[in-house]
């Protein structure tokens, strides 16, 4: 599972990553960060390379999210193209609001998490992982 975030939004990835522990356990899945490499990588190629290896790929959206040119141009459209390939599944969760954020990946399918057009910033948070959770376990198992 990759995460696509940006790092205004690490806090919400870290909050997801922990609400999605059993989910992980359950299937032996482990998490990764786009923003999680190593100093002197290559960022471009590693990060392409993140999200063509991906079999899931969790976006995190905010407006900071949208801002990153890098991260909301190129790499979603590469993992909205790769979206139901064979093994390769997208998931958005919408993190923080932020206009229009969620109508490209409706638009092509793409479910948005966890109740398409409120943020876990205007849920309790508990229950919006909870059904974040939930999804995705019915996603993963559509992939298996």
């Amino acid at each position: 599972m990759l995460f696509l975030h940006a790092q205004a939004d690490e806090e919400s990835r870290d909050a997801l990553d922990k609400a999605l522990s059993r989910l992980k356990t359950t299937y032996n899945m482990k998490s990764g960060s786009i923003l999680g490499l190593l100093p002197g990588a290559e960022l471009d190629t590693v990060r392409r390379q993140m999200v063509e290896e991906a079999n899931l790929i969790v976006t995190i959206l905010s407006a900071d999210y949208t801002s990153e040119e890098w991260l909301y141009g190129e790499l979603t459209a590469l993992a909205c193209a790769r979206h139901g390939s064979e093994r390769t599944r997208v998931a958005a969760v919408y993190a923080r609001e932020a206009f229009g954020v969620t109508d490209g990946f409706v638009k092509l399918g793409i479910p948005v998490l966890p109740a398409g057009d409120i943020p876990v910033s205007d849920m309790n948070p508990d229950k919006a992982y909870q059904k974040i959770a939930e999804a995705l376990q019915k996603i993963i198992e559509g992939m298996l």
